[in-house]
């Protein structure tokens, strides 16, 4: 059984993943003049693809490690923990098309990225709890 404390801690670990993609991805500021955005279905499109692609993989990888580390007692499985950060990611790329909050673009590669960043969260958090468990034993 997991202990109160230890769980709060997850807990806050996750709020904390949430706030940093908030506050990187739905607040004003950041965004290009209108002219330089490339359009939303491109996937590798612009000057800074790579850079956008890396940024958004690492802002989702404490989210996926924070919910596998959170539910793991559940079977959060791999599938689970891609399906919730695509959903995620989904949802703020379109509060971004729809203009909130101004000045921000919604991307298609964005919603692949940030996928990605959540399983690859998952997958890190398994390896480390994997290694940690056997060395344990």
């Amino acid at each position: 059984m997991v202990s109160a404390s230890v769980r709060s801690l997850r807990i806050v670990l996750l709020f904390f993943g949430v706030a940093v993609i908030i506050t990187a991805t739905l607040l004003p500021g950041g965004g290009m003049a209108a002219e330089r955005i490339p359009p939303a279905w491109c996937l590798k499109c612009g000057t800074l693809w790579l850079t956008d692609a890396i940024a958004n993989v690492a802002l989702f990888v404490p989210f996926g490690a924070a919910l596998a580390w959170l539910w793991y007692q559940r079977r959060w499985s791999f599938a689970r923990v891609a399906a919730v950060s695509f959903g995620f990611s989904l949802l703020v790329e379109v509060l971004q098309s729809l203009g909130l909050p101004p000045g921000r673009s919604a991307a298609l590669a964005d919603v692949f990225t940030n996928s990605i960043g959540g399983t690859l969260g998952y997958a890190l958090w398994y390896v480390l709890h994997t290694e940690r468990t056997r060395t344990r034993a």
